[in-house]
């Protein structure tokens, strides 16, 4: 007999709960931004980390712990004792961690009065002076708990390299200091922002020491030589991790991380050597002769070895102009090219990458602001954020984790610099003591009855009546922008809700839902990988067992993700996941959106018109494999197969029409009718690329017509009258260079307009543009010039598809109804 607490089951997607959505801080006038509270509505937590934010980490810490730092020498004096040489091993507070005689088990900790001054120590050093020996003086015990920032005063002295022309020296004086980011100009006008910890700072008269050969110096401020050495900003707090020296050659291959709007991972060789520190880097993104040169040294986050892209599982944008498939032998032999750099000999920072999912600061230098961004993928030494305020695929910005442009939460606060105050978005509010969400008490009972007595009551346990870990319902806004991850046909076929119920149950069901949305499933454990090591509450989500033997083991493992906590927080935790995947924040969202968000992904033509990061996996190419369908897809398409079937049945029954010949010209070569591909009837000329004259007889240049005389000829074409019922093909307005479409090309698909341009020859860049950003006709024959170089292409190529544009726009003028 069955146990009754067998019917005893938790009630879900039976009773409709519409949430009441409040916004989620309050920024009226008196009230100012507070990360505090921006943080406790999104559930998560500010970027943290040893390995992040040194360069803040190097301004904040005491003078002491500048001072002794690890591996240093230093001699203890106590009273009854002989001076011992002793090794730090870390500073805290007034107190130093040393050992002696190299037995680190055995440490201890020594005050800071029992520490003998450099000046005295030396004199002990057996074999003389000493580098690694502490240099510090009894008149710096009394600032031993100051911080650096507060040692760097507004009107000294200091040396900076330029940051596009490392071998100019200029001698700068601080106009402004916010926590070690100076201010710097000639003393009347500022001219950009450095951070203290920088490579390129340095004390002054550093240039004269030649450290570094083939240097210019040049003096910005007016003062004399004596005023300079006078509030010349200390030499200790400088060169704590000076620019290695280098030993390449010029012509060796490296790949460079171009920090664009999309960031790109482009090959490049070394095209000059400046001195023995720093080096030009030809990068080849557009042109494979020379597109641009950057400043670069080994230590520098943005130069990396051939092959790293391909080995982290990144794309490599490709030169332009290169003839054959790319790789780097031929690109060697293309160019007469050196061998690559050993990856050894780079100096990259080993630390651990920050978490996706915080928050964190990027200051921009030019205008001084700060921009709240969140984290949303980090591989090695790089980080890519997208910025709060974002459009929805305006794409993500990289850095380096050592890159001075990134702070904690609140500095800008902390500093009096400006911060862009994100956006404000809808979510649950916070209770009171003892108060419940959605009535719960009133809808569900936590006893459990006998099955012989039901309740009228769905069951529900306490936890989740008291607490706050039952969600309302969940609503899918597929007009939303899906991202370059997601399939917008997919996320279509997606519940439209999901819930009300448990919270981690329903979020488990949309997780696993999600997986059948994606492009390539591994995107989607490459992504949250992170989530497999993190010190944060973590969930769990499966995809859908399948009967498919052939399905990659590996693809159906458990992808671990950061736990939502309470309801509260579930809209600003769902807006950061779909932040990672790069799609508009109200896909998933706890309101309903009838005809989409305002963000700009309301029309699904503009939707198709937005860049895609070049960060996610492209779809498999014809031929290779593809993931095995899921049970809606099965049942999908056996729906559409249905259907067709019907409709040629009832075709057939019905009386035969008269059959009728159509013009060639008007033929579909790839049209789907009824749900049916009809066959290709002709194969017409092929698209080029320059007009030629009617008759298509002479190529060169002197003989080819110009736009202005085309857009003439259609004019002249428009006036004259037609002698037939049918519009003829037009022989005179459109060259016979470029064929006529078979139909009126904006109420073409997807499908019709690749189409269109696979059956030709010297297309392969449109079809490749048109199956990237996923455009119909009309939303094609919309791009302007400087569209179509938005999405990344230069002139040369845009030009090109600008051509197609033109030609398709031009034609279209004969199947409008006043023709």
């Amino acid at each position: 007999m069955r146990s009754p607490l067998a019917r005893a089951k938790q009630q879900m997607n039976t009773i409709p709960i519409v949430a009441d959505l409040k916004p989620c801080v309050d920024l009226s006038p008196g009230h100012p931004f507070d990360w505090s509270i921006y943080l406790d509505a999104f559930g998560t937590q500010p970027a943290i980390g040893d390995d992040l934010f040194v360069h803040h980490k190097f301004a904040e810490q005491t003078l002491f712990e500048l001072l002794f730092r690890p591996n240093l020498k230093v001699f203890v004096q106590r009273e009854g004792e002989c001076n011992r040489l002793a090794t730090v091993l870390r500073a805290c507070a007034d107190e130093v961690e040393v050992y002696f005689d190299g037995d680190r088990e055995n440490s201890e900790f020594v005050r800071a009065e029992h520490l003998l001054e450099e000046p005295l120590a030396s004199i002990l050093m057996k074999d003389g002076p000493d580098s690694k020996l502490v240099k510090f003086t009894r008149n710096d015990v009394a600032d031993f708990l100051k911080p650096v920032k507060d040692f760097i005063h507004v009107g000294g002295f200091f040396e900076v390299q330029a940051e596009y022309d490392p071998l100019l020296v200029l001698l700068v004086q601080v106009m402004s200091n916010k926590s070690g980011l100076l201010v710097y100009g000639d003393g009347s006008k500022a001219y950009a922002c450095v951070h203290i910890y920088d490579e390129r700072c340095h004390a002054v008269g550093w240039a004269e020491k030649g450290l570094q050969t083939n240097l210019r110096y040049q003096k910005l401020v007016p003062h004399s030589p004596l005023e300079v050495q006078k509030r010349a900003i200390p030499e200790r707090f400088f060169e704590h991790h000076p620019v290695p020296r280098h030993a390449y050659r010029e012509g060796q291959i490296v790949e460079v991380v171009v920090p664009d709007r999309t960031p790109k991972f482009c090959p490049g060789f070394i095209s000059k050597i400046l001195n023995g520190h720093y080096f030009l880097v030809n990068v080849c993104m557009e042109d494979i002769r020379k597109d641009f040169e950057m400043p670069m040294h080994v230590g520098h986050p943005f130069l990396l070895s051939a092959n790293w892209a391909r080995n982290n599982g990144l794309p490599l944008t490709l030169p332009e102009d290169f003839k054959v498939d790319f790789n780097y032998p031929a690109f060697q032999k293309e160019l007469e090219l050196d061998e690559p750099i050993d990856e050894e000999s780079l100096v990259l920072p080993k630390r651990r990458p920050p978490e996706p999912m915080r928050r964190m600061e990027v200051i921009n230098f030019g205008k001084l602001i700060a921009e709240p961004v969140v984290i949303i993928r980090a591989v090695r030494h790089l980080v890519w954020v997208t910025l709060e305020n974002a459009r929805p695929g305006e794409g993500t910005e990289i850095f380096g984790v050592t890159s001075y442009n990134l702070y904690p939460c609140n500095f800008a606060q902390n500093n009096g610099i400006r911060i862009v105050t994100p956006p404000v978005f809808k979510a649950l509010p916070e209770l009171e003591e003892g108060q419940i969400r959605f009535h719960k008490d009133v809808i569900f009972t936590s006893r459990i009855h006998s099955p012989f007595a039901p309740s009228n009551m769905p069951y529900l346990q306490e936890r989740y009546i008291k607490g706050d870990y039952y969600i309302s319902t969940v609503f899918v806004n597929p007009k939303c922008y899906a991202g370059p991850y997601l399939d917008e046909k997919q996320v279509s076929l997606l519940n439209p809700c999901y819930g009300p119920g448990p919270l981690h149950r329903v979020i488990r069901l949309l997780f696993r839902d999600l997986f059948d949305c994606f492009h390539n499933i591994a995107d989607f454990y490459k992504l949250f990988e992170w989530a497999e090591t993190t010190e944060l509450k973590t969930s769990y989500a499966k995809k859908e067992r399948h009967r498919n033997k052939h399905l990659n083991e590996s693809l159906s493992r458990v992808l671990h993700f950061p736990r939502c906590e309470t309801a509260r927080h579930f809209s600003g935790w769902i807006r950061t996941v779909l932040r990672v995947l790069q799609a508009c924040p109200h896909l998933i969202a706890l309101e309903k959106l009838g005809d989409g968000c305002e963000l700009g992904c309301k029309y699904v033509d503009k939707q198709k018109l937005l860049a895609l990061s070049n960060l996610a996996t492209p779809r498999p190419e014809p031929g290779q494999p593809r993931e095995p369908l899921t049970r809606a897809q099965a049942m999908e398409r056996k729906e559409v197969k249905r259907t067709s079937s019907k409709k040629a049945l009832t075709k057939k029954e019905s009386p035969p029409d008269v059959p009728t010949k159509k013009p060639r010209s008007l033929r579909s070569s790839d049209q789907t009718k009824n749900g049916v591909k009809e066959e290709l009837l002709e194969e017409e000329p092929p698209l080029t690329t320059y007009v030629y004259k009617s008759d298509g007889s002479s190529s060169s240049s002197n003989d080819r017509v110009t736009p202005d005389e085309v857009v003439t000829t259609v004019k002249q074409a428009e006036t004259q009258p037609s002698t037939s019922n049918d519009k003829p093909k037009p022989t005179t307005a459109v060259p016979t260079g470029l064929s006529f479409p078979p139909t009126n090309p904006a109420t073409w698909n997807e499908d019709d307009l690749s189409g269109y341009f696979k059956a030709r020859e010297n297309s392969g860049f449109i079809v490749e543009f048109l199956t990237k950003h996923n455009m119909g006709g009309a939303a094609f024959m919309a791009l302007t010039i400087d569209n179509i170089r938005g999405f990344g292409y230069v002139l040369g190529p845009a030009l090109k598809i600008h051509d197609a544009v033109t030609h398709l726009v031009t034609a279209q003028k004969y199947f409008e109804p006043n023709n």
